[in-house]
């Protein structure tokens, strides 16, 4: 409320001051007087506006964000790969996985970009910035393994070739 007040009074107040009427009094010496109140030898003044001189234009602005982004949005992903597991392996008795993937150029995260994992065509995870995640109680058996580029709206930036891993446990 008080920045409020201040600033009505700052855009109240200019107009206020420009309506007041300035007298010129000469004093009881050889000085002269200004005030806002008529006297019988005072002489009524008319206060000019301030000159003014108009800015030179100045610098062209910097490009914006949004430009920037789209600039950076063109650049592709020139390489997007899991790397682990290897494609073929075959993993024995373990309960979590670890998958790796490798990324080039690094991983856009400024600009929204996120990492999706899927495992057998499902979502593992949800979209983040992580080029490692660790998959859990997966069953035995073969499984594939791909990972997707999004940007911030979800549109698919890039996707891994599919690596498959064998799962292999001692019940």
């Amino acid at each position: 409320m008080k920045h409020l007040t201040i600033a009505f009074l700052l855009l109240v107040l200019p107009a206020w001051l420009a309506a007041i009427e300035v007298y010129r009094d000469p004093d009881s010496g050889n000085g002269v007087e200004f005030s806002d109140h008529a006297s019988a030898a005072s002489q009524r003044i008319t206060v000019l506006p301030p000159a003014t001189i108009p800015a030179l234009a100045g610098p062209s602005p910097a490009p914006s964000a949004v430009a920037n982004k789209t600039v950076l949005a063109a650049v592709a992903y020139t390489r997007l790969a899991i790397t682990q597991p290897a494609d073929g392996a075959t993993l024995r008795n373990d309960i979590d996985t670890d998958v790796a993937v490798e990324l080039t150029p690094m991983l856009q995260t400024a600009l929204g970009h996120r990492i999706e994992f899927f495992l057998d065509g499902k979502s593992a995870a949800e979209p983040g910035t992580s080029t490692r995640i660790t998959l859990h109680q997966i069953v035995r058996g073969a499984h594939v393994l791909r990972a997707s580029v999004v940007d911030a709206e979800g549109k698919l930036l890039g996707t891994s070739p599919p690596s498959t891993f064998y799962l292999h446990r001692a019940d």
